[in-house]
């Protein structure tokens, strides 16, 4: 009997690495070739009823489900607005008269041709400066089915003395000791470098300053009170976007401190705790920005955009 059982496991073995083979074999995994408008190439698989290989790039044949970002104010002029969707295929933009429009006080912006960035990303620059003033933007995308794409910008300029005010919060000075160290360890895990984003740094620094003057727990590390002093928006999806970031692909992580450690204390820190290394360490990140503040309720605030 224990001959026939082991035999029997062999035999369950064998099938199951065969069977393994073959549904692996049915995967082929290809790349978009490099575009000439520097995208990068995308991997994308041909297996599962949702296809972008065989849906000419999207999630299905005419549907497309954008992530749309919540209205928000923002303190800065954009110079990008963007949306992202389940598509990898950027010359089918163009073919199937995907638009970004951008309507304000004066009617419609001109903005930028939309273009495909990475992930599904894609965006258009905005021409000039935004007046102060309330825009709405809508995703187009004729002959889909598409749920209603529409959302709205409050453009509210902080001054210059009050962007100034930043100044010293800002982790921009030591940007080139935070990207050394990160990527370095991206690099090993095969990962593409993130670069510096001045939109995130302006965030984090109006962040670090929040936890500076309220402390930690109003009402958390990462949530502000519009009550309290230096009120910059209730999460970091709305912080990175009142600052220039354009979609709310995004995300925070920090470190409580009282007097500064050096960036790379500061990335391992946040690699040894499971959360933020997920976050940093994540295949889609693309960017990032610091600030920090010192004292009995001091931090270092890294905002992470991803894409």
């Amino acid at each position: 009997m224990s001959g026939t059982f082991r035999i029997g496991k062999v035999m369950v073995l064998l099938l199951l690495a065969c069977a393994g083979t073959l549904l692996d074999g049915r995967v082929t995994n290809f790349t978009i070739p490099f575009q000439v408008d520097g995208i990068s190439s995308v991997p994308y698989t041909s297996f599962g009823p949702y296809s972008t290989r065989i849906n000419d790039g999207y999630e299905s044949e005419n549907i497309i489900s954008p992530v749309i970002p919540n209205s928000y104010q923002t303190f800065r002029s954009p110079h990008h607005v963007g949306v992202q969707f389940i598509g990898d295929n950027p010359k089918k933009l163009k073919s199937d008269h995907f638009q970004l429009q951008l309507t304000g006080p004066q009617g419609v912006v001109k903005t930028g041709p939309l273009s495909y960035e990475s992930s599904g990303f894609v965006g258009v620059p905005v021409s000039g400066t935004l007046a102060p003033g309330q825009y709405i933007v809508r995703f187009l995308t004729p002959g889909f089915q598409t749920a209603v794409s529409t959302w709205r910008i409050e453009v509210n300029p902080w001054s210059a003395s009050q962007i100034r005010d930043l100044g010293s919060y800002l982790g921009t000075r030591l940007q080139g000791a935070y990207l050394s160290a990160l990527n370095t360890v991206r690099s090993r895990l095969y990962e593409s470098d993130v670069k510096w984003s001045q939109s995130l740094a302006y965030a984090a620094a109006a962040h670090a300053r929040y936890l500076q003057r309220n402390g930690y727990h109003q009402p958390s590390f990462h949530l502000e009170q519009p009550s309290k002093p230096g009120f910059s928006g209730s999460d970091p999806w709305n912080r990175d976007m009142s600052f220039g970031w354009s979609s709310p692909l995004d995300g925070e992580v920090g470190i409580e401190w009282s007097v500064p450690v050096a960036p790379l204390t500061v990335i391992q820190n946040l690699i040894d705790t499971v959360y933020h290394r997920l976050s940093i360490l994540s295949p889609n990140a693309v960017a990032i920005g610091t600030g920090d503040s010192t004292g009995p309720s001091g931090a270092v605030v890294m905002d992470l955009g991803f894409g």
